[in-house]
């Protein structure tokens, strides 16, 4: 066993042990008649020695979490997604799929609406496809700079506000015959800045202003090697929340209705491929539906029917898609389930 392996066995043996600890506290208070609330948390388990303290966990058997074959894409548009007076389609991308011509995005005020495919990924025309080096490096640095495009309601006319395309922190990279990297991103004054390392460490640094001047800076291998060592600035928040703004209202009514308004939940958007074993017989036989994107919704609490309840919803309708419960924390040791969020205690009337 190398170092890394003898790390992990002993984050895992912690994690069991914190785990053990959490759910005796939770055994010893099960017979009062309301368990008062205490530290609660999901089984976000992270190897084989937590699946085995929690013995019989799984509700599905074996798993194996390398991406099965795919059927072959796309389904049509209009098989998938809601139609809206004009006959457009829309929604959010779905894998497998043809996109719908309005795909879901978050406009710069905040608000959610969508987005004419058109307008995302328009269609090569003789005006917009390049005919000269020149004019692609022109082309590149007016994506870099950015625009926005219009968001719209689900009908597809009314505008909500626009969605930035590029602009500040856009990059792009890519490589050079002679085997240098490089490296074009655009700051908040719109200066376009071309990095160009090559392969013995040379550095240059070229910035182009929205005026067209061009300055150029280059650095030896070692000069290059300082300024990496130069912490990089504190990025600025995403105006993007954690979660959509519906979820914790759906969460409060899940658990409401389920028994216990005060339950405590995790949540994650995740691919339904990776949650067979907390989805057991509910999993689809369908290829398109395993690969459907839906928000994993795990919650503790004092249901009717058993203390763990799980839910997967529809990110568009919000509708459930699966749901089940068991006595005993769900079994999400397999690697591709990430980190959940929360947890966060609900609450109702």
């Amino acid at each position: 066993m190398d170092a890394e392996d003898r790390e992990q066995a002993l984050a895992e043996t912690r994690f069991a042990h914190e785990l053990r600890q959490q759910f005796e506290a939770l055994a010893q208070r099960a017979p009062q008649p309301r368990r008062r609330r205490g530290m609660v948390v999901t089984a976000v388990a992270v190897g084989a020695a937590v699946a085995a303290l929690l013995g019989g966990v799984a509700l599905a058997g074996g798993f194996s979490s390398d991406p099965a074959k795919l059927p072959k894409p796309p389904l049509p548009a209009e098989s998938v997604y809601p139609t809206n007076a004009s006959g457009q389609t829309y929604g959010s991308e779905k894998s497998l799929v043809e996109a719908p011509d309005l795909i879901a995005a978050m406009a710069t005020n905040g608000k959610r609406g969508y987005c004419l495919k058109s307008d995302i990924n328009p269609q090569p025309t003789p005006t917009n496809t390049p005919m000269t080096p020149e004019e692609a490096e022109a082309m590149m640095d007016a994506g870099l700079r950015g625009h926005t495009i219009p968001v719209y309601e689900s009908d597809g006319v009314t505008q909500i506000g626009v969605l930035q395309m590029g602009g500040p922190g856009t990059r792009t990279v890519y490589g050079t015959p002679d085997g240098s990297d490089v490296t074009k991103t655009v700051d908040e004054d719109g200066n376009i800045i071309t990095t160009t390392v090559a392969p013995d460490g040379t550095t240059t640094i070229e910035t182009k202003a929205l005026d067209g001047t061009v300055t150029t800076k280059t650095l030896t291998a070692a000069e290059a090697a300082r300024l990496k060592e130069t912490p990089a600035p504190t990025p600025k928040p995403s105006h993007v929340p954690d979660k959509p703004a519906w979820l914790l209202d759906r969460m409060s009514s899940l658990a409401r209705d389920a028994g216990d308004a005060h339950a405590t939940a995790r949540w994650e958007l995740q691919t339904r491929y990776y949650l067979k074993r907390i989805e057991g017989e509910n999993w689809p036989t369908s290829e398109y539906a395993q690969w459907e994107d839906v928000w994993l919704i795990i919650m503790h609490g004092d249901f009717r029917s058993g203390a763990w309840r799980y839910w997967l919803l529809d990110p568009d309708s919000h509708n459930i898609v699966s749901q089940g419960q068991s006595n005993q924390p769900f079994d999400t040791s397999s690697h591709s389930i990430q980190p959940m969020e929360g947890p966060v205690t609900l609450g109702g009337d």
